[in-house]
């Protein structure tokens, strides 16, 4: 068995938990997709602020865990 190290410059791996541009500006576009697609649906039971649109996908989230566990 052998192996072979190199090094190469540029990696397709990404080495820290900040975001790019690019990913930024996606996650804030989709949080207003998001929002409004929840406000037409839950009606005032929705989130009333982009800001609480995480948290009311966590609930989600946890709920529909739950619901399958059981």
């Amino acid at each position: 068995m052998s192996f072979f190290l190199s090094s190469e410059q540029y990696s397709d791996l990404r080495y820290s938990t900040d975001l790019c541009d690019e990913e930024i500006e996606f996650r804030e576009k989709r949080k207003a997709i998001v929002f409004e697609a929840m406000k037409k649906t839950l009606g005032d039971q929705g989130p009333q602020t982009m800001d609480e649109v995480r948290y009311f996908i966590g609930n989600l989230q946890k709920l529909c865990i739950a619901l399958h566990t059981s």
